[in-house]
């Protein structure tokens, strides 16, 4: 074999190295991105799930209190209520669904650190 065909074969062994690497960096950032949004996911469905059953009962509450009310201004009053009631509940859960996602943005973070540490320049 000459120099010059070491110096491919050499040269075509390194560049296979580095696709391995990147590779295998590349595969396992997949895997944790995609557990993440997984987590995502399933924070997502269990808070509008909460969400939804808080609304619905304070719907109810509000509809019996209304049912009781006896004049203009008792309307008004649980109207009010129930509005202040909402808006704190969107207010919350759009606080819970930001954490979260916030969370995940942050594991996205640390898996491009994590896959530009582990690919060696080039």
């Amino acid at each position: 074999m000459t120099a010059k065909s070491k110096r491919a074969s050499a040269g075509a062994e390194s560049a296979a190295n580095v696709v391995d690497i990147a590779g295998t960096a590349m595969s396992e950032a997949a895997e944790r991105g995609q557990a993440a949004l997984q987590a995502a996911l399933n924070t997502w469905s269990q808070e509008a799930e909460a969400f939804y059953g808080q609304m619905a009962s304070q719907g109810s509450a509000a509809l019996a209190q209304l049912q009781a009310c006896k004049s203009p201004l008792e309307v008004l009053n649980v109207e009010q209520a129930w509005l202040a009631a909402r808006s704190k509940a969107y207010l919350d859960s759009g606080l819970r669904f930001a954490q979260a996602f916030a969370q995940v943005a942050r594991g996205f973070s640390a898996d491009a650190s994590a896959s530009d540490a582990s690919t060696p320049p080039a």
